[in-house]
């Protein structure tokens, strides 16, 4: 099974993310190890080769809630 680290405006945020999924809200992201979360971003890339989910928001890293 492939899982992937999610990165928001460079900085790692989750780690080994099985779920990722765009809404109206932002990215849904879902890992083994962490609460279901709501990201208030956009997809910028998907890096495969590198096992990686890249993300891009206006808003800071630390601003970004958990949401169960």
């Amino acid at each position: 099974m492939c899982m992937v680290d999610a990165y928001l405006n460079g900085e790692k945020l989750v780690e080994n993310v099985t779920w990722v999924e765009p809404t109206d809200e932002g990215v849904v992201i879902r890992s083994y190890f962490e609460p279901t979360r709501t990201i208030k971003a956009r997809i910028q890339a998907v890096d495969l080769g590198g096992n990686r989910v890249l993300l891009l928001s206006d808003e800071p890293v630390a601003s970004q809630e958990q949401v169960a």
